[in-house]
């Protein structure tokens, strides 16, 4: 079934550019480690194409459109997508975009309420013009950030308008975490009133921490001098990772309905990581061999410990022997990326979904997953994905989305350093100015709040 995604701001336009790009790329090249027969790779190419891009054909040509919409308070970013697509002369975008001259300044009140309010029925057209392009209609993923204007503000008022006009599609959101150094002044603002209008209307938020992705980049790929450019196609290998054709139980896997079938569990608890292994560098990958279990422990000890790549896992960290209750001998001090010292126990999930890539897929023993100690109490709920054919030409590799404790630690430090601001009436005056008034801080603060103590005490 057909996914319509929605690139919002810079951030979400960049990423998505990207991201069409890769799955383009990856369906249509020929897998280096993989011994599927020539229509299981064919059709595992069309699935991709059907999913994500419409067929164009003319008298001269056939072309691929992406099944996106493009909205930027400016126009730059936009135009700079369209014309890196059209240069791979492989697919373009369509004409379904909407810009205007002036971004939302990172002020989330004025993304929100005052282009929320002038854009969103345009928007929500265009949205609804690609829908009844697909033969059969998923659902929209939506690409956002959550420190500036744009996507963060407008990004949640589209959010909750597509629910309002398509209540029976799937909305699962992908939003990029700010690095904790901070690259807007006003981030934790955003981050609150962002969070909270997702929990009420998106399905699954999947969420990824700049400050862990500059470290894959820098440990892992090896790259000197870190640019946005590196970041985000790592966020694109991840993203793809769980989009591409995959199965379940030999069933055909209808990606954003099994995402929020595996993970939206419960309407409490929306927030999703993800994690991917291996992560290796172009110069390292022709003589890197991976096998099943070696991959499976390090993905196993990654999520018990928190780990957001192989390197630097805490492997003193693990499971209770006893229940999901964590004693005194399963906590441990840990360093945040800040280097401040926390006590933290394992990692506990309420949902987990596993996609496992590649061949041999029968040597993968994954029963560990399902274990009832690494979850809540009435878990576990794990659920497994798995496809023959590798990906970007990775030999074997694993991706976990996982709804569980993470997000817990950062949406902690983000409420706490709101708060400061908010109470001292740091920057009030800009959100003031567009229509949000204290009230409306007052109820994200209780809502991200309550999400801090659902997650904390499953």
């Amino acid at each position: 079934m057909s996914i319509v995604t929605i690139q919002l701001g810079q951030c979400g336009n960049q990423i998505g550019c990207d991201l069409f790009s890769l799955l383009y790329q990856d369906a249509h090249q020929t897998p280096k480690y993989s011994s599927l027969e020539t229509l299981e790779n064919t059709s595992y190419k069309m699935d991709t194409l059907e999913r994500y891009f419409t067929e164009i054909n003319t008298s001269s040509e056939k072309r691929y459109e992406a099944k996106a919409v493009l909205v930027d308070m400016e126009v730059k970013v936009v135009h700079a997508c369209k014309q890196t697509a059209a240069k791979t002369g492989a697919w373009n975008y369509s004409s379904s975009s909407l810009v205007r001259k002036k971004g939302s300044g990172n002020n989330w009140a004025l993304g929100f309420h005052g282009y929320g309010h002038s854009v969103a029925d345009d928007v929500i057209d265009l949205c609804r013009k690609e829908a009844e392009k697909c033969d059969r209609f998923a659902g929209f993923f939506i690409l956002m950030s959550l420190a500036g204007g744009t996507g963060s503000g407008l990004g949640a008022y589209v959010t909750q308008e597509l629910r309002d006009a398509f209540p029976s599609s799937y909305l699962v959101n992908h939003v990029v975490w700010p690095y904790t150094s901070g690259e807007v002044i006003v981030q934790n603002y955003n981050i609150m009133l962002t969070m909270s209008r997702l929990q009420a209307s998106s399905d699954l938020v999947i969420a990824q921490r700049n400050d862990h992705l500059h470290q894959i980049c820098a440990k892992r790929l090896g790259f000197k001098k870190i640019s946005l450019q590196h970041v985000n196609s790592v966020i694109a290998h991840k993203l793809a990772s769980i989009l591409q054709p995959a199965t379940e139980e030999y069933r055909s896997v209808n990606t954003l309905s099994g995402i929020v079938t595996a993970l939206g569990t419960h309407p409490a608890y929306k927030l999703a990581s993800v994690k991917c292994i291996p992560h290796i560098s172009d110069q390292a990958m022709s003589y890197s061999v991976f096998v099943w279990p070696a991959l499976l422990k390090h993905m196993k000890q990654m999520l018990i410990a928190d780990s957001p790549m192989e390197d630097g896992i805490n492997w003193e960290i693990r499971e209770p022997q006893q229940s999901s209750t964590a004693s005194a001998s399963d906590v441990f001090e840990s360093h945040t990326q800040d280097g401040e010292i926390r006590r933290s126990s394992f990692n506990k999930s309420i949902a987990n979904l596993m996609i496992l890539r590649g061949k041999e897929l029968h040597e993968a023993d994954t029963n560990s997953f399902s274990n009832p100690r690494l979850y809540s109490e009435g878990s576990p709920i794990y659920t497994e994905w798995q496809q023959p054919r590798s990906f970007n030409q990775y030999q074997k590799s694993i991706t976990l989305l996982s709804n569980s404790q993470t997000f817990v630690q950062p949406l902690t430090k983000s409420v706490t350093k709101a708060w400061e601001m908010f109470n001292s009436k740091a920057y009030l005056h800009q959100y003031e100015k567009y229509g949000l008034g204290v009230d409306d801080f007052i109820d994200s603060f209780g809502v991200v709040e309550q999400m801090i103590a659902d997650y904390s005490r499953i």
